[in-house]
């Protein structure tokens, strides 16, 4: 089902799943090798070449609107989302929001400004026969084979053994497991399993700059390469592929596989293309997909609502599996710009009784939620416009209807007066929710920090130290962030560290870009630079380099969970310091503790108080007006005055 998973909610894959890479039509050729002939049954908007295949480039110059979008559509694909941002930027509803509403992550994510994107299509082709092969894997409820990992577990007999030999062995063997874990991370990165394969075209309203574009997709990990298919020249990037059409106006792109689907395949073809030619263009989001005769899709949805939630159901969904066997075709239209109805779905069914039944379970379904608006809680704290926006919810969801159309079932949602008028009275709710978003973000990075620590702990029995590695004269190389990097999901990038190395060596001064997301902090925008820093100094847990791992090792090891003696839970060890704090990722400095002022290394604290890790794995939030001296006591793991956490 997870496959599924990535393709169904569409409607946000073009703000989050959209990963830079882009791909033109302008020049697309499949290279067939036959003359090129105008076929007649599309008004003349494909160029199909001797082979039967169609040229993208010219279907492009002699179609406009949705034409443009239909002729990529063919035969292989799932479903298909055509959006317009521009008819959401300027619809009353968005105007409505705050300005200091953050978008950033939108142009982050797309490399590209909001205003300047027209329309965007993005396509989920069907599942391969690999992963066809995992998701009936995941049915019989086998594991997955995990090529590349292998190790074997000695022959070992305790029997007479000392315990510093047992756990000599466990050690060992802690290690080697720990070893094949990464190693398959490794071929797994590099050799991409190819689930959910999503594509995508872009017409903007303005040029973009190729080579500056195809520059700020790349990374470490891939660096741009040309290719080839046809006469369409783009780029590699990895696994995906960047194509910009001559006029600067078009990109297209996916993994390569994808884009060369796109540009080979014979388009304008398939259910998904019949279904968007009998449509108008004056949708603002038009998600469409075809699940006739997709046979997976129906025994993983039997199983998850079936087998899985067997008495779990409420009565009224009992109906429910049975009724998703019988669905084909469904399309959902969102017209935020427009007054009245907000969004339309059609379900096609089967059959008529099919359709009798889908239209009998969303019928109950809604009863059952039209029944239970009413004890939707308010929280007793809350804003007064919130009672407002319940009115809103309850106008929405009792005001929804469902009729019967040929073989469709017809569910209308309507777009309730006053919302608008309630969007301006939420803005400062709103930007308050983000900030609360943000902070919730950078919580989750605390306790992926947290978690690496507990599971480096389980294999070495210690804790990294602040300085993972030094030379032989005891100078400091690199911080604990590059040791825990094989628990934070990133074994390539430690790979990459030459570790005899100091932080700002020619060479690893180069993956100072490279800083994976969880070191992102708060208020630090200049790249490669964190304030998500241990404490160093006078009873802390690194208040020296560490002791050598073996002898004649320059790598450091830092204490045991039982050195802890004031408690894991009572034993500040990580925090967000103020921005002005911040250092290289890879630098091996830290907040050094002035007992006379603890606070000061810290910098200025929020207004919302002080995100904290926690030994226990936990994150808290001091206040932001902490007393000095329980600070000290809370970065102090072992001076005898444990306290809690306020």
């Amino acid at each position: 089902m997870r496959l599924f998973k990535n393709w169904m909610p569409l409607l946000l894959v073009f703000v989050v799943g959209l990963v830079g890479c882009g791909a033109s039509d302008d020049d697309a050729d499949t290279g067939g090798g036959g003359t090129d002939t105008q076929t007649s049954d599309d008004g003349g908007n494909n160029t199909t070449d001797g082979d039967g295949n169609t040229a993208n480039g010219t279907a492009e110059t002699a179609a406009s609107g949705l034409e443009s979008a239909l002729v990529y559509l063919n035969e292989k694909m799932l479903m298909a989302t055509i959006v317009h941002p521009k008819r959401f930027t300027q619809s009353d509803l968005f105007q409505a929001l705050p300005d200091e509403l953050d978008l950033s992550q939108f142009e982050k994510s797309t490399g590209l400004e909001m205003g300047r994107i027209d329309r965007i299509l993005v396509v989920g082709f069907e599942p391969n026969p690999k992963q066809i092969e995992e998701m009936q894997a995941q049915l019989d409820g086998k594991e997955i084979e995990r090529e590349g990992f292998e190790w074997s577990r000695e022959d070992f007999d305790p029997n007479g053994k000392t315990d510093e030999e047992i756990e000599a062995f466990e050690e060992d063997q802690r290690r080697k497991l720990e070893e094949a874990e990464r190693a398959w991370e490794m071929k797994r990165f590099k050799e991409p399993a190819g689930a959910g394969d999503i594509a995508y075209v872009i017409w903007l309203d303005t040029p973009v700059d190729e080579a500056e574009y195809v520059a700020a997709r790349e990374t470490r990990w891939s660096k741009a390469e040309p290719f080839t298919v046809g006469s369409t020249e783009g780029h590699k990037l990895g696994d995906h592929a960047v194509v910009v059409s001559d006029d600067g106006k078009t990109i297209m792109g996916g993994r390569l596989s994808a884009v060369e689907d796109f540009l080979v395949a014979k388009q304008g073809s398939g259910s998904l293309y019949e279904a968007f030619a009998k449509v108008d263009d004056s949708f603002d989001a038009l998600m469409m997909t075809d699940l006739s005769d997709q046979e997976m899709f129906k025994k993983v949805a039997k199983k998850e609502l079936v087998e899985e939630n067997a008495g779990g159901l409420p009565p009224v969904f009992a109906g429910m599996p049975d009724a998703a066997m019988k669905v084909g075709m469904v399309t959902a239209r969102v017209d935020v710009s427009e007054k009245g109805t907000l969004a339309t779905v059609r379900i096609a069914a089967s059959d008529e009784a099919g359709t009798a039944e889908v239209k009998k379970q969303l019928d109950g379904a809604l009863e059952f939620g039209k029944s239970m608006i009413g004890f939707l809680p308010l929280p007793p704290d809350g804003p007064p416009e919130l009672a407002e926006g319940k009115q809103l919810v309850t106008k929405a969801v009792t005001g929804i209807t469902t009729k019967v159309e040929g073989n469709e079932v017809v569910v209308t949602l309507p777009h309730p007066d006053g919302t608008v008028a309630f969007v301006e009275k939420m803005g400062p709710q709103i930007v308050e929710m983000q900030k609360q978003a943000e902070r919730s973000k950078y919580r989750m990075n605390l306790k992926q920090v947290g978690l690496a620590f507990h599971n480096y702990h389980d294999v070495f029995d210690n804790l990294p130290a602040a300085v993972s590695f030094a030379n032989e004269n005891d100078e400091p190389l690199l911080s604990w962030r590059i040791a825990v990097l094989n628990y934070l999901e990133q074994p390539f990038l430690y790979d990459e560290f030459e570790l005899d190395e100091p932080w700002d060596s020619d060479h690893n001064k180069t993956l100072l870009e490279d800083m994976p997301e969880v070191f992102e902090s708060p208020g630090v925008t200049k790249p490669g630079m964190t304030t998500l820093m241990m404490f160093t100094g006078p009873g802390t847990p690194n208040a020296g380099l560490g002791r050598p791992e073996e002898e004649g090792s320059t790598k450091r090891l830092g204490l045991r969970f039982r050195d802890f003696t004031d408690g894991l839970s009572n034993t500040v060890v990580a925090v967000y310091a103020a921005p002005d704090k911040a250092v290289p990722w890879t630098k091996p400095v830290d907040l050094v503790i002035d007992p006379k002022d603890p606070l000061a290394c810290v910098g200025e604290i929020p207004e919302g108080g002080l995100q904290v890790l926690v030994m226990d794995g936990s994150v808290q939030t001091l206040p932001a007006d902490v007393a000095a001296d329980l600070f000290k006591n809370l970065v102090q793991h072992n001076d005898g005055n444990p306290v809690t956490i306020p």
